[in-house]
């Protein structure tokens, strides 16, 4: 039997988003330019696995969880987030970087000769944060009540 393709759907449904809208309200004063600029640069440092950031860090020669790292890029994901909940069209690289990120840090850091001096709340709260930032990424929204205020890990 032959393979039939199914019709195109017109234009109007394929555009229909995949969550029902929500009334967000701002999470915070917008971001000067410069400062989204840098927060971008340093998230495709991140997501490259730089020299210095986190994500080398985590896999590098250390194998070591920086905490002050972990901190500048996850305010990184934030202001990501933040800056394009509103857009239609997201960068391949930050799209394949929040997706890698959300499964990579969790299963990497899971590995039971991973060092983790911190209490192992704070690794499960990070991991968390890290998966609800890339929902958030994903899905133009996040899953708590707005106004929602981000705590530092």
């Amino acid at each position: 039997m032959a393979c039939r393709l199914l019709p195109t759907a017109p234009d109007e449904v394929r555009k229909r988003p995949l969550l029902p809208p929500t009334n967000r309200a701002p999470l915070g004063p917008v971001e000067d330019d410069r400062h989204v600029d840098e927060n971008l640069d340093l998230l495709r440092r991140e997501f490259s696995a730089d020299q210095g950031t986190f994500l080398l860090g985590l896999r590098g020669e250390g194998l070591e969880w920086d905490k002050t790292a972990f901190s500048r890029f996850e305010r990184a994901m934030r202001s990501a987030c933040e800056q394009f909940k509103d857009s239609d069209h997201l960068d391949r690289w930050m799209a394949e970087g929040f997706y890698y990120t959300a499964w990579f840090v969790r299963d990497w850091t899971s590995h039971p000769n991973f060092s983790r001096p911190e209490p192992e709340q704070y690794y499960n709260d990070c991991i968390q944060r890290i998966a609800d930032l890339a929902d958030w990424f994903f899905h133009a929204s996040h899953n708590y009540v707005d106004p929602h205020h981000w705590p530092e890990l």
